[in-house]
């Protein structure tokens, strides 16, 4: 709702602007000097206005793209049901990574949340999707993806940990979108 009363409310005071000379305004100047000023201004009146809107549109998605604002954090740790936020940004080929999302700034309302959790050889290895319920307050959300081993290697990755998980390890990036735009970055490490 925000989104559209700035770029609304600017639109018409653009357009009364416009509309306040429906006469060329050089039929307003005396002088032959301020006429010939006066008939360029009436020109430029309509480029002017337009400009005017696609300032007001631009400066109206500026303010509400700097309006969200998304802390993120990690850890491998719950508290009860909760991930409890530890600062970690290294993990095992075992544990469970949670990110952790505070965000402020967002309209009272249902939001689409997106997390892209892209492997170290920069491919999507998991996304996840949830419904995000806002009140308008600051709000925290997670997610989470499980690192698990293949079946059957129990034994073997005694020995070796990283046995199966190559492409696990090394940086992880992690894109976070909400209502299908991007919000956040992060990355975290995982070693065996």
């Amino acid at each position: 709702m925000t989104t559209l009363i700035l770029p609304t409310t600017l639109f018409i005071i653009n357009f009364t602007i416009a509309m306040t000379f429906p006469t060329p305004i050089h039929a307003y100047c005396s002088s032959s000097k301020s006429q010939q000023l006066c008939a360029v201004l009436h020109n430029l009146r309509l480029p002017i206005v337009l400009l005017l809107m696609v300032f007001s549109c631009a400066l109206a998605a500026t303010r509400v793209a700097f309006a969200l604002e998304v802390t993120t954090g990690f850890s491998s740790e719950l508290d009860g049901q909760i991930p409890k936020r530890t600062g970690e940004t290294e993990f095992t080929c075992s544990d469970t990574v949670y990110l952790l999302m505070d965000v402020g700034g967002l309209e009272a309302g249902v939001h689409g949340v997106e997390v892209h959790w892209m492997g170290p050889r920069g491919n999507r290895q998991e996304l996840t999707r949830f419904d995000a319920t806002s009140t308008g307050d600051p709000l925290i959300v997670w997610a989470w993806m499980r690192l698990h081993p293949p079946e059957d290697t129990g034994l073997v990755r005694a020995f070796d940990p990283s046995l199966g998980m190559r492409n696990f390890i090394g940086e992880w990036d992690i894109r976070i979108f909400i209502d299908t735009k991007q919000v956040a970055r992060d990355s975290f490490n995982v070693l065996c």
